[in-house]
């Protein structure tokens, strides 16, 4: 009904197909920013780097990027790019990562940030949680 509210009948009667889609939830948002960081870590295996986002990291990047739902999950590519990527970028450039990290990223004082953890100190927190 809407559709045919906006649309002209011959440019309606043009359209194969009409999919409506519903609003993405932030379960939905969340699982893009997983599928997002699992880019990027594909990108930074050569560096032996890998990224995590806690749970507040990505629940930030949902309320700064995301209150408009109509969008989608576009402004979450360009939120990871510029809260995550450049940021990540810089702090190698500069020196501040080592390689064979994990790179932990919270949010603290309404900002993401970064901590380096030794990937051997993560795998044995595995081995010990297991036991």
């Amino acid at each position: 009904a809407e559709i045919k509210k906006t649309f002209a009948p011959e440019f309606i009667n043009r359209l194969d197909e009409i999919i409506l889609f519903d609003e993405l939830v932030d379960a939905d948002l969340s699982q893009i920013i997983d599928l997002q960081v699992s880019r990027i870590n594909e990108m930074l295996e050569k560096r032996t780097l890998q990224i995590r986002l806690t749970d507040e990291a990505k629940q930030w990047l949902v309320n700064k990027t995301c209150a408009d739902r109509s969008y989608g999950a576009r402004p979450l590519k360009r939120a990871l790019q510029k809260y995550v990527e450049d940021e990540l970028s810089e702090a190698l450039i500069q020196g501040e990562l080592t390689s064979e990290s994990l790179v932990e990223i919270f949010c603290e004082n309404d900002k993401l940030t970064f901590r380096s953890v030794r990937l051997e100190e993560t795998l044995l927190e595995g081995i010990s949680e297991r036991i």
